[in-house]
């Protein structure tokens, strides 16, 4: 109820401004920056400063599903990026602008056939191989939020320590999920 419409960063100034004052004309506080595949990281911090000067927070949601489909990152190298990321935003995060960070989502739309092919793709269909919504991925996306996490936590710069750090899933596509009542 406080979250305004996701605004893609890289849109032209006048888009971006536009939506963003729309988000707080409607009073409200947080507005979401989408680190996507491609995203040019130098983005955050002109998309913090023109949130900021419209009294809007930050999060930051990172897709590790992009990163995974079109870099075939490890996640070393989804670590650094998000540390490359924040560390061009530094004095937002001081500020308190950017507040906070999700790592990961959508992760059940990547999936690959074997260790070395990633794909992103809508809804997999069942039994297409591996992707981040089944118990092996659910296993291998962990790696790629311990390592972003720990970059963040052991970074030199105390403020990244009270950032909020979560992750979200798509869980109704997760097939594996499962239901077990234990009451009767």
């Amino acid at each position: 109820t406080e979250f305004g419409a996701h605004v893609f960063p890289n849109d032209s100034t006048a888009i971006q401004d536009g939506r963003l004052q729309r988000i707080a004309d409607d009073k409200f506080l947080f507005t979401r920056y989408a680190d996507e595949g491609g995203m040019d990281i130098a983005w955050l911090p002109t998309f913090s400063y023109k949130a900021r000067a419209k009294g809007l927070k930050v999060f930051i949601v990172s897709t590790v599903a992009w990163y995974c489909s079109l870099n075939n990152w490890t996640p070393q190298q989804y670590g650094q990026h998000i540390y490359d990321l924040l560390y061009g935003a530094s004095s937002y995060i001081d500020n308190g602008t950017i507040f906070g960070i999700e790592i990961g989502a959508e992760e059940s739309d990547c999936y690959r056939d074997n260790p070395n092919d990633f794909r992103w793709f809508w809804n997999p269909p069942i039994g297409s191989g591996w992707w981040f919504g089944r118990d092996l991925s659910g296993e291998e996306f962990a790696d790629y939020y311990i390592a972003a996490k720990e970059r963040i936590m052991n970074s030199p710069y105390a403020s990244w320590k009270n950032l909020e750090i979560w992750s979200s899933g798509s869980p109704e596509k997760h097939e594996s999920l499962t239901y077990t009542p234990t009451h009767t």
